[in-house]
């Protein structure tokens, strides 16, 4: 017999393929327990409604990211920080990515109060968190001032997120590399001068 942590993972795991695929509106409680192996009263068991399913799929993968995003900030330095934070998250499951990537888009779907408290974590721990990393690295000099550059931490955290977005479907076998080349082509961008 399958443990409710089993269920609960299995339902999770499998339910994010799906709204990547389909959607939040593209999907019926009855469609995610047939896809996902669970009777229908089992997935009303775990979770109230769609929208309660959904916020946890959200934040079980906000959780993972942030959890790079904390790793990152321990680094020596801003690109060490960055360089980690890239390589990990390509190393993620790409539906896992593709979900951090449409969240912004799908959690318009949500109550106003689920929205509300999933875009402020999404905000504190994600953006926020690369963003106090690239600002360090303006105060150590590894990025360009934002008065020199007219880039300050903000900027610079939507330019690498416009860079790093439309790669996020890549397979995990090829991210390495993409991680790598996309790093290259910001730094140069950004770094400071010699």
């Amino acid at each position: 017999m399958t443990h409710a942590p089993d269920t609960v993972r299995r339902i999770l795991d499998g339910s994010t393929e799906l709204f990547v695929k389909h959607g939040y509106h593209g999907l019926a409680m009855r469609e995610i327990a047939a896809a996902v192996g669970v009777s229908k009263p089992a997935l009303y068991y775990h979770f109230r409604d769609k929208e309660s399913l959904f916020v946890a799929v959200l934040e079980h993968h906000l959780a993972q990211v942030t959890a790079l995003v904390a790793l990152a900030r321990r680094a020596p330095s801003a690109y060490e920080g960055l360089a980690g934070f890239l390589e990990s998250f390509f190393g993620l499951p790409v539906a896992s990515r593709q979900l951090i990537r449409a969240s912004a888009q799908e959690v318009r779907h949500l109550s106003p109060a689920a929205q509300g408290i999933f875009l402020a974590r999404y905000e504190a721990d994600f953006l926020r968190g690369l963003e106090e990393l690239l600002g360090r690295g303006v105060a150590a000099g590894e990025l360009r001032p934002s008065a020199e550059s007219g880039l300050g931490p903000e900027l610079a955290l939507r330019a690498l997120l416009g860079l790093l977005f439309p790669f996020v479907a890549v397979p995990t076998e090829a991210g390495a590399g993409k991680a790598r080349a996309l790093l290259q082509l910001y730094w140069r961008g950004l770094g400071a001068p010699d």
